[in-house]
């Protein structure tokens, strides 16, 4: 007996040992992986603030700059519903500038929108695989060049992929844990994505559908004793936390319901000739998603199919509710590119669960290399690979350089000049950094058309045509191009991208 209970103790000795071997090992790997992920998050931060006011503003930026010099939020607000956009971005934009209102202050939020999308990324494929596919996915966007340039850009598009991301991490969570609080989550996040941008209506929709596909087993009839007499209903144990997570989102939106209305009453009700045509934009978009290579598009896209196979096997609900949510909204994006002009940028919070998607097979195949280090080469390699598709990004020319301009322009006009923005809502880039007050020099603009031109016929002063590729957009007639060509000659100030013209009298 004696030799039994010391054999017993031994066993149970060895167990225990065994445990906390494994309870360590556990430890160094999460304390590993925490330090992978900040120094992905640093990198991206740093990718994102590098060079952030090296480009001069474009229109949408000076766009931004204009709406937001308002007295006091509720003034923005409206400012924003006037512009048909949603408020959220403009309101902070705001708040900035009350530390500064420079190129780098005005893509500050941006930037650090971001560069938190990495931390929301790697949660999100952690949900949908593990930390190794999650750490994978935070490194690929952590230098994706098509983030980055949304990253550094005074407009909306970083912060609403931002709280996209947050949506779909917090649905996949609250599938998991059906929790009230998981759910109510969703929903907040579903508000702010909508407060950024009403395009997020899309994908929220996406996972409003994908409830119900991980969930149609749940749903059904309880019978009892006869089986054609229905007895109650069954639904989902957290149908109702589901319902208060879309009822948070559905309260929260309900402001701004009639600026969403508004604004898609004014893309349908006009006419466009700019825009990717419908069959262009799943291959753009897969394309500004993968490094702006078509190679790597391929290789992506077969790492996404591959993962999507992946979990199909292990969760064929789930399969589909991220086929839904990455392709309803691309399908909605074509439809709508009919009607009114569509850019990549507008769906750009797709590239999360696209590279999530990415990023799954990758992690087994480091598995398969290194159970330990094989996720660290594949990360390496991924660093490595990024350095020409983002030394490109940093180096190319600066295009519609009105900084460059209003130097330019500077030098040349004297007081009393005219200067006419062609099209005339270019007057926000250009008065950005243009200040004709101090110039002596008058702005001036008009309809593009006969007797638009005509109307400068008996001014005093030099006439100064300020002029950008957007004519053709605004007047695709063409006449504008015609009158210039005969009625204008190009000057010194020209800067690549936007043509000073002088009025030949």
């Amino acid at each position: 007996m004696g030799k039994g209970t010391k054999h017993r103790k031994t066993v149970g000795a060895g167990e225990r040992k065994d445990a906390k071997t494994q309870e360590n090992a556990v430890f160094i790997q999460t304390r590993r992986n925490l330090v992978i992920l900040s120094v992905l998050f640093i990198l991206g931060l740093a990718l994102r603030i590098f060079e952030l006011a090296r480009k001069p503003l474009w229109l949408d930026e000076a766009s931004t700059y204009f709406l937001t010099n308002q007295a006091n939020v509720m003034d923005v607000w409206a400012a924003a519903f006037n512009d048909h956009h949603a408020p959220l971005h403009f309101i902070v934009i705001w708040m900035v500038k009350s530390i500064g209102s420079d190129e780098f202050w005005l893509r500050f939020p941006s930037a650090i929108a971001g560069a938190l999308t990495l931390i929301v990324v790697f949660l999100l494929a952690k949900e949908l695989a593990n930390e190794e596919a999650g750490l994978i996915a935070a490194a690929l966007i952590a230098v994706s060049p098509y983030h980055i340039l949304y990253s550094q850009e005074a407009r909306m598009y970083g912060m609403v992929v931002l709280f996209v991301s947050l949506a779909m991490y917090t649905f996949f969570r609250a599938v998991r844990t059906r929790s009230l609080v998981d759910w109510m989550c969703f929903g907040s996040a579903c508000a702010l994505a909508f407060y950024t941008h009403f395009y997020a209506s899309f994908v929220i929709l996406s996972l409003l559908l994908s409830y119900g596909i991980i969930r149609w087993k749940e749903f059904g009839f309880d019978h009892q004793g006869d089986q054609d007499a229905v007895h109650r209903i069954r639904l989902p144990l957290d149908f109702r936390h589901f319902l208060t997570g879309v009822a948070v989102a559905g309260v929260l939106a309900l402001p701004l319901l009639g600026s969403f209305f508004n604004q898609s009453g004014y893309f349908v009700s006009r006419t466009f000739n700019w825009g990717l045509s419908m069959w262009s934009i799943p291959s753009q978009t897969f394309l500004m998603f993968s490094y702006y290579s078509e190679l790597i598009a391929v290789i992506f896209f077969v790492l996404m199919i591959t993962a999507l196979v992946m979990i199909w096997h292990q969760n064929r609900e789930r399969m589909c509710a991220l086929v839904v949510i990455m392709f309803v909204p691309m399908l909605i994006s074509m439809y709508l590119s009919q009607i009114i002009p569509f850019n990549v940028r507008y769906h750009l919070y797709l590239i999360v669960v696209f590279l999530c998607l990415v990023a799954l097979p990758l992690a087994w195949i480091g598995k398969k290399i290194h159970p330990a280090y094989g996720m660290i080469t594949i990360i390496v390699v991924i660093l490595l690979l990024s350095a020409i598709p983002l030394a490109a990004y940093y180096t190319d020319p600066l295009q519609e350089d009105w900084r460059t301009l209003s130097g330019s322009l500077n030098r040349i006009t004297q007081s009393g000049d005219i200067i006419v923005p062609l099209p005339n809502y270019m007057v926000q880039p250009l008065s950005y950094y243009y200040d004709n007050s101090t110039d002596g020099t008058y702005y001036h603009g008009f309809v593009l058309n006969e007797s638009g031109f005509r109307s400068l016929d008996n001014t005093t002063g030099t006439v100064y045509y300020v002029v950008t590729w957007d004519i053709s957009a605004a007047d695709p007639t063409g006449y504008s191009v015609q009158y210039l060509n005969e009625h204008a000659e190009p000057t010194v100030a020209s800067v690549p991208g936007i043509y000073v013209l002088k009025k030949v009298r």
